[in-house]
């Protein structure tokens, strides 16, 4: 009740105010008036009464008498007046902030400790601090109002104007009206063009309103929904501008189809160095182009191939080696590999520059929190306590009131026990982890792993690389320090044998003691202080593909398979989705069938069918030797068992594996499968098949054994 009523101060807040909330502009002095097609009329009069019949208003202070067409109160009685069409505005409307609350657990909390709707976000207001009703806004200097990320406000605080001039126009389907850089073409009611202001956003079927990409549009509520059913508001749009026959010879412009008025579909990954896709980043990071960025406190520096990279230090001196960086106010020495300081002071060592990241985009499966954060495939977003989103490792979980555990689909949280409770007794309760930003890859073939680290063209660490290894899972690039992070996980301290601070976010050079109050490196030698620096996360060290199946910290299966117990206790790989692991823990069944271990058949509505042999589980344990030889898909061989005296008697076996082509074959009595969707081999468990479900042959490379055979009853 109380997040309605905020929403309805906002709502009156704008209607008194002389831009309309469409995104229109009545004089001053007039009022904005409702029509039933969502737009706004201007009433001629200060604070006037809109009538019922959409056409006519009356003066403060009076009632509209719609049969006889006056305006009346206790002692006049006057005509009513007719009301005029609105300005157009040439720019979004700015919003108007409401008062901050004692609010819900749910809420943002602001820095003063009072509260905003969670849709909402904290801005320095007048007094203290206000909400603006967009998640990620930026205040208006009048500390009423605020606009979106990327905008700022006019002179006069009543418009959002896009940071950026536009370099290219978007041309809208008709080749006649245009939309700035940024923006997106949508129709309108009359059959025009107005721009969204937002790219790739969704137009909604009002053809009036619009919404993030990503979202659906709620015409009844005036709400944009995204994926996780959180709640947005709509946006207006403004009118696009049509362009003089002799302007299309001279200016570039994109041309845009209309978009889709439902979700838009999620992009497939990109290479580290392309991507020219519209910034999505989050605010404080370092722009270094259009399409490449650096986390906030870097300093974008030229590689030598032209691309970026981030230096992790703020505003600093890019070397001529395009490798290396030094401090903001010192000099590159690239003989000695020193930061030289000009007034005497000892050198220091420079430092080594990471890969930059692409600004925006996010895997295919991928679970989005908000236009900015998203958790991995078959997980959730769950808030923390400081209002950002963390994702829990389950798909569909429950988020706990504590922010910061989760429980099972089905079950409840007991936080005095720290158990989930569901039908089938407690278990412990599952920590959430930091979600991902949405970077931005742009190209099917390039593989990420679960940090969004773009790895397509970077090898795994392994100990000839000289990375620097935290556990057997996980490791930093060489010249960084391992530091552990709040959740007991890892991220990386862009130093070498860094002192890691106790907030678990920063950490400071060697020899350096980290004070937290001001958030520098104090040399107890008395040396000047020098900012600290934040972490970066770890990267797998050999990570498990996307949309793998895990059954356990150990062990997973491939996508489109099902984990199911052995005999002996270990995991196997049933190749059929959300399959029955029958009793003889030898074979399965057909998610909706039954199994028939007298005939060997899998029981179900369309009748029997064969049982089908599941397959060894795939290892999730990182590398160890440092000899260890790659197979021709950069996966580490040394970890897999290697074949006993009791494996010597499949070698004639081996000999006739199944060949699909030169380079990929199956094991014997297995069928070579075409994959489209992948446009590669993969291998169904049964010989001389047509159509099975299969398991990527690609995959099979990762198996635990080296040879192997399926076995069948």
């Amino acid at each position: 009740m109380q997040r309605y009523l905020v929403l309805c101060m906002a709502l009156l807040a704008q209607v008194s105010a002389d831009d309309c909330p469409g995104g229109e502009a009545c004089e001053e002095g007039n009022t904005c008036c409702k029509v039933p097609s969502d737009g706004y009329e201007c009433c001629p009069m200060y604070q006037a009464e809109c009538c019922e019949d959409h056409i006519h208003c009356c003066p403060e202070g009076t009632l509209c008498v719609v049969n006889e067409s006056m305006c009346v109160n206790g002692t006049v009685s006057l005509p009513w007046v007719e009301r005029v069409s609105a300005k157009q505005s040439i720019y979004p409307k700015s919003f108007r902030m409401i008062s901050a609350n004692a609010g819900d657990e749910d809420d943002n909390i602001c820095p003063d400790k009072s509260h905003c709707p969670e849709e909402f976000s904290c801005l320095k207001a007048t007094t203290g601090y206000g909400c603006c009703p967009v998640a990620h806004a930026v205040p208006c200097s009048d500390g009423k109002h605020c606009c979106p990320e990327g905008h700022q406000c006019n002179t006069d605080c009543s418009s959002c104007i896009k940071q950026t001039e536009p370099v290219v126009a978007v041309m809208c389907s008709d080749r006649e009206s245009e939309c700035p850089e940024g923006t997106t073409c949508c129709e309108t009611p009359d059959g025009s063009w107005g721009c969204c202001p937002m790219p790739k956003a969704v137009c909604c079927e009002d053809k009036i309103h619009c919404c993030p990409e990503g979202s659906t549009c709620d015409i009844k509520q005036s709400k944009c929904i995204s994926t996780t059913n959180k709640e947005m508001p709509m946006w207006a749009k403004f009118p696009a501008r049509k362009r003089a026959e002799w302007e299309t010879q001279n200016v570039a412009q994109v041309t845009t189809p209309i978009p889709d008025t439902t979700t838009s579909a999620n992009r497939s990954p990109a290479s580290l160095w392309e991507g020219t896709s519209p910034p999505f980043i989050r605010t404080g990071d370092v722009p270094c182009d259009e399409s490449t960025a650096c986390l906030d406190g870097t300093t974008c520096c030229k590689t030598q191939e032209g691309g970026w990279a981030c230096c992790p230090l703020t505003q600093a001196v890019c070397c001529s080696d395009f490798v290396h960086c030094c401090p903001h106010g010192k000099k590159c020495n690239l003989a000695a590999q020193t930061c030289d300081d000009p007034s005497g002071f000892p050198s220091e060592p420079w430092l080594k520059k990471v890969p930059a990241m692409p600004r925006e985009g996010k895997l295919l499966g991928d679970v989005t929190c908000d236009p900015t954060y998203m958790c991995p495939d078959n997980t959730t977003c769950c808030k923390t306590a400081s209002g950002d989103w963390a994702c829990c490792p389950l798909p569909e979980a429950v988020c706990c009131e504590d922010h910061e555990h989760c429980c099972p689909h089905g079950t409840t949280c007991d936080l005095a026990g720290l158990t989930c409770d569901g039908p089938s007794g407690s278990e412990p309760m599952v920590g959430k982890v930091q979600a991902l930003t949405t970077l931005a890859p742009d190209h099917e073939e390039a593989a990420t792993d679960q940090q969004g680290v773009q790895v397509d063209d970077m090898e795994l660490p392994t100990k000839d690389d000289k990375d620097v290894p935290c556990d057997e899972s996980t490791a930093c690039l060489d010249g960084t320090t391992c530091c552990k992070t709040q959740e007991g996980g890892w991220a990386c301290c862009p130093l070498t044998q860094a002192v890691c601070c106790s907030d678990f976010v920063h950490c400071c050079p060697h020899g350096k003691k980290c004070n937290l109050a001001a958030q520098t490196c104090d040399d107890p030698s008395g040396s000047p202080s020098e900012p600290w620096l934040k972490k970066v996360p770890a990267v797998p060290r050999e990570g498990k593909l996307p949309g793998d199946v895990t059954c356990d910290p150990t062990y997973m299966c491939p996508d489109n398979t099902t984990c199911c117990k052995t005999a002996s206790g270990d995991w196997a790989c049933c190749p059929l989705p959300e399959a029955v692991c029958c009793e003889d823990h030898e074979h399965c069944c057909p998610h909706g069938s039954t199994c028939d271990l007298a005939t060997l058949t899998c029981d179900g509505p369309s009748g029997p069918e064969p049982m089908v042999g599941k397959v060894p589980a795939l290892t999730t344990k990182a590398p160890d030797h440092e000899e260890a030889p790659a197979d021709h898909q950069g996966v580490q061989m040394d970890d897999m068992e290697l074949p006993t005296e009791d494996d010597e008697s499949d070698e004639d076996e081996e000999l006739h594996r199944t060949q699909c082509d030169a380079h990929t074959s199956c094991p014997k009595d297995a069928t070579c499968c075409f994959m489209k969707s992948t446009q590669k081999w993969g291998c169904c468990p049964l010989p001389q098949v047509s159509v099975t479900v299969m398991v990527s042959a690609e995959q099979l490379v990762l198996l635990r054994s080296v040879r192997f055979r399926f076995d069948y009853k």
